[in-house]
């Protein structure tokens, strides 16, 4: 199965970035494709293609690991664009307050699994995947606004199972792990 580490969001928070994709798709500035709402999560670490047995040693790092970190409050904020503004294929939000403490998480976690990242850690929230810009211009000033979607407290880590089908990629949690007090 296909497996990865993330922060959930609040229902909330979900719906508020549902309606600023909403915004995005009206001005009909890219083709492309849009994360679904119940889909939006922070990812701290794509795992891949594991077996249960490699599911087993996971969960025991994570519970291990989510013990030393106590929760904390994550904010939203700012538009960008992977690889860059220049050449748009991901549009995401960024994270603000909360994102040394997620770097932080992720940087265990990497070590819990002994996993080499080649890039560094950007924390950030999917919004939409870019096959074309129809009007850069337009797109760039999405991303210059500074607009602010909230904070959550954050008090645990979840791991997930990611199910590719021809709708869309589907999310199911496999373990929730509580972050200390």
């Amino acid at each position: 199965m296909r497996a990865f580490i993330a922060i959930d969001l609040p229902a909330e928070l979900k719906d508020k970035i549902a309606s600023f994709q909403a915004e995005l798709k009206k001005a009909d500035v890219f083709k492309g494709k849009f994360v679904e709402k119940e889909n939006l999560h922070l990812a701290l670490k794509f795992i891949g293609e594991i077996s249960d047995k490699d599911m087993a040693k996971i969960s025991k790092s994570l519970e291990g690991l989510s013990k030393k970190h106590k929760g904390f409050v994550l904010s939203l904020k700012g538009i960008g664009a992977f690889p860059s503004k220049d050449y748009i294929r991901v549009i995401w939000i960024g994270v603000d307050k909360g994102g040394s403490e997620a770097k932080a998480l992720h940087d265990d976690i990497n070590k819990a699994l002994k996993s080499k990242e080649s890039r560094e850690f950007v924390g950030h929230l999917t919004l939409a995947r870019v096959k074309a810009v129809l009007d850069k211009k337009k797109l760039t000033e999405f991303l210059d606004e500074n607009k602010e979607f909230g904070s959550f407290a954050v008090k645990s880590i979840k791991l997930m199972k990611s199910e590719l089908t021809k709708q869309g990629p589907k999310y199911e949690t496999i373990k929730v792990f509580a972050l200390a007090d």
